[in-house]
């Protein structure tokens, strides 16, 4: 995966294509998360986050920029940081949660994208993957982990 400004990205595109890539296509983002171009943002990112408290809640945390179990509040809020302008590994990522004993993988943010991703990384069916895209799904979600 790539990301970058959308006429990069085009010429990424026919760039793999001409060289025989099987598939190469543009999703379509509001940003361009997990790139160098996120740096800025990920500055002011980490200024808010000095500040602001963090409950530990969970037992487990994964960021998809080195696809490990981290703990404690300031490796919370440096894993934030480093995943907005780092490329993130979500395949493996998502077998780390797995593997850690997840059950439920529930997406925030519009659209289904990271959901579909899940169901091809791990086929079981016992897995709950669910997307939370309208008020409705949002009350799904709470009823499921509750």
């Amino acid at each position: 995966m790539i990301a970058g400004l959308a006429s990069a990205v085009a010429r990424a595109i026919g760039v793999a294509t001409a060289k025989g890539a099987r598939r190469a296509m543009a999703l379509p983002m509001s940003v361009p998360a997990h790139s160098s171009l996120m740096q800025p943002a990920a500055e002011k990112l980490r200024t808010r986050l000095d500040g602001t408290p963090v409950a530990e809640r969970s037992p487990v945390k994964v960021y998809g920029v080195d696809c490990k179990i981290h703990s404690g509040a300031n490796e919370i809020r440096a894993g934030l940081v480093r995943q907005l302008a780092t490329p993130v590994y979500w395949a493996a990522t998502v077998r780390t949660m797995i593997s850690a004993g997840a059950t439920q993988i529930i997406e925030c943010g519009p659209g289904k994208v990271l959901t579909a991703l899940n169901r091809r990384v791990d086929k079981n069916r016992d897995l709950k993957m669910l997307a939370l895209e309208d008020p409705q799904s949002f009350d799904d979600a709470l009823a499921a982990v509750a």
